[in-house]
């Protein structure tokens, strides 16, 4: 199944993987193998991700503790978030197709 990010989403995987950089080289590359990894898995099994509210799947990353957060819409997988397990609960639900 195809994939594809929401523009914030996008933007908080690009800004947390330069945060993790410059907290030690590799830590930021690691984080986006992780989350590579994680949105692979996704894209096999769709189904995979436990239930949110709101329709929603989070996917929990193995090294690192934020969720990919995403939807199944019309064959396609969307990314909402790219969400910290301990910040700002639901702060993504503004995301969600209309």
């Amino acid at each position: 199944m195809h994939s594809f990010w929401h523009e914030d989403a996008a933007e908080e995987l690009k800004s947390e993987v330069s945060w993790l950089e410059a907290q030690a080289p590799g830590l930021g590359q690691r984080f986006l193998d992780d989350v590579s990894t994680a949105l692979r898995t996704i894209e096999e099994f769709p189904e995979l991700g436990a239930h949110r509210s709101l329709g929603c799947r989070r996917f929990l990353l193995m090294n690192f503790p934020f969720d990919l957060v995403y939807s199944l819409s019309e064959g396609q997988i969307v990314v909402l978030a790219l969400a910290h397990q301990r910040r700002l609960p639901g702060y993504w639900k503004n995301r969600l197709p209309k």
